[in-house]
């Protein structure tokens, strides 16, 4: 069975309780299972069988914006606060601690270079990055 755009949606508002206007990108992907997005957040969703109660799961955000931490962003916050300022290159001395940290000196052009060095690093979890204003 072939479900319309309109009607997945009308399934998602009354299984999930989501306002229709604002859920985007609906997917059928298997018998009573769908993935959709709602205010830049993907769900996944399904109904186990008949007369069973809907569930849902958050398999996590679509922004194309996100900060030193990972945390999605506005485009307007992205352009105000990292686009086009220095990032800096931070070790943690205890990791679980999670503020001791040191400057290593490196600097970088960009969020997207700060990343790309850490993933490069063999204890890249030891490192992170903040920006320089």
């Amino acid at each position: 069975m072939e479900y319309s755009a309109e009607g997945l949606k009308e399934s998602i508002e009354r299984d999930y309780g989501f306002k229709r206007e604002l859920i985007q990108n609906a997917e059928l992907c298997g018998l009573w299972h769908i993935r959709f997005q709602v205010n830049g957040i993907r769900y996944y969703g399904w109904t186990a069988h008949s007369g069973a109660v809907p569930q849902l799961e958050v398999e996590g955000h679509v922004s194309p914006y996100h900060d030193e931490k990972g945390t999605p962003v506005t485009k307007e916050y992205y352009n105000r606060h990292i686009k086009g300022h220095q990032a800096r290159l931070i070790r943690f001395k205890e990791k679980e601690a999670g503020d001791d940290w040191e400057d290593t000196g490196i600097r970088f052009d960009s969020q997207e270079e700060a990343e790309k060095y850490i993933a490069g690093l063999e204890d890249g979890g030891n490192y992170g990055y903040d920006f320089l204003f």
